[in-house]
């Protein structure tokens, strides 16, 4: 069975909101401050 994995990356609250996501599941998040913004806006594409 293929294993479906997702990192989703989105402004929460002032915040960068971070998680990934494994077969529907959330299966860590993170939240960090708006300054550690690097990621957001960027567009990511992994295949494993």
């Amino acid at each position: 069975m293929r294993t479906l994995s997702k990192l989703l990356i989105t402004r929460y609250e002032g915040r960068v909101l971070t998680a990934r996501i494994q077969n529907g599941k959330v299966i860590q998040m993170d939240l960090e401050p708006s300054e550690a913004s690097g990621r957001l806006g960027n567009i990511y594409i992994g295949k494993s």
